[in-house]
């Protein structure tokens, strides 16, 4: 589903707006690595997915949200051990809103454990208290 989807469009970068607040010692993740965790991401996709729409339970009001993927990002961060991935979805009123993915790297894969849409500020505390730990 997803996988075809990817096929049609372009790999491009995430809104660096949604992230242009973010602590500089967020680490972006290149190279193989990088490529397996954006694997693992479209695999979660996929797995929460019915006819092509990846479906989001999302936990403050109960309701389910159905999201069409636009684009995949080519930005990850890492932050200790647990990484950041970017993508893009369209709402079903059209709207492009951005989820970004938790992720780790276990026994030797890579691993997305959780979805989270509509909470960059989730995303940018989880890099302060990085950045705090590190500093």
């Amino acid at each position: 589903m997803f996988n075809k989807f990817l096929s049609k469009i372009a790999l491009t970068a995430c809104v660096a707006v949604g992230f242009s607040h973010a602590p500089a010692n967020a680490e972006t993740v290149s190279g193989n690595l990088r490529s397996e965790l954006r694997a693992a991401m479209v695999d979660y996709i996929d797995a929460n997915s019915i006819d092509g729409k990846f479906h989001y339970l999302n936990p403050v009001n109960g309701t389910f949200v159905t999201y069409e993927p636009v684009e995949v990002s080519a930005v990850v961060l890492k932050l200790g051990e647990h990484f950041v991935i970017c993508s893009s979805f369209d709402t079903k009123d059209g709207k492009t809103v951005y989820l970004d993915f938790l992720a780790v790297q276990a026994e030797g894969e890579a691993r997305v454990l959780q979805a989270l849409a509509g909470k960059r500020g989730v995303t940018r505390r989880m890099m302060q208290a990085h950045q705090e730990a590190e500093g």
